[in-house]
């Protein structure tokens, strides 16, 4: 069976939810209580906390912009203009290594 019981008091649902709740009755089956609210009966917030001006939100600071004809700092890969070598071959690579190993010399 189902049964419907009005509180006045919420410290009195709210305990009754926790005493009742998934307590085992009529054959060990739990027992299911839900707690459900009228919204036309919950009192609306305090007038101060509607009138209160606004809080202050964090400030965020902002770094100044380049000046013109600077380049922007972003941390990342430049875009642009491709500025890739050309790929060397194994014969240019092996000579410079020739020449680098007589000049350590």
């Amino acid at each position: 069976g189902t049964a419907q019981v009005e509180f006045k008091r919420n410290d009195d649902a709210t305990k009754a939810f926790q005493q009742y709740n998934k307590r085992l009755i009529d054959q060990n089956r739990p027992m299911k209580v839900e707690i459900i609210l009228d919204p036309a009966r919950i009192p609306p917030p305090p007038l101060s906390t509607r009138v209160a001006p606004a809080p202050k939100q964090a400030v965020t600071v902002r770094q100044a912009a380049p000046a013109a004809g600077q380049p922007r700092r972003t941390g990342g890969k430049p875009r642009g203009k491709n500025n890739k070598q050309p790929t060397k071959s194994a014969a240019d690579l092996d000579a410079e290594m020739e020449d680098y190993q007589k000049a350590k010399e």
